[in-house]
């Protein structure tokens, strides 16, 4: 029997791309789907993916690592991908070091987000 989480799955995505965000209730399917071993890094990949691909010019460091990204992200295997460990690190240090910007907050410290993209990535 065919389960109904892929079109589930497909919904939150298509939400995620129209509205900018999905209803938190409904993420929980996606702790279903990646109990599974294997799914959560192709998945990751995929938002990584969707995320560099996106239109738009973007200049100077933030390019370079949008750029970066694209070559690490390019000619996988879809269904069993696999990045070079120390490439990714090296590439997750540039983008945390690059968006790392912080205020305090009476809760406490809150991310300052200038690129959603580059967040995803």
């Amino acid at each position: 029997m065919r389960t109904t989480v892929p079109e589930k799955l497909l919904k939150i995505a298509d939400d995620i791309s129209e509205t900018g965000s999905a209803n938190l209730t409904r993420l929980t399917v996606l702790k279903k789907w990646f109990e599974t071993p294997g799914r959560l890094g192709p998945f990751a990949i995929w938002v990584a993916d969707r995320a560099t691909s996106r239109r738009g010019k973007t200049k100077g460091e933030a390019g370079k690592l949008f750029r970066d990204a694209r070559a690490l992200l390019t000619d996988l295997d879809r269904v069993e991908p696999t990045i070079n460990a120390e490439a990714a690190e090296l590439l997750h240090a540039k983008l945390v070091a690059y968006q790392d910007d912080y205020r305090t907050d009476r809760w406490g410290r809150i991310r300052i987000v200038n690129n959603w993209q580059r967040l995803l990535i």
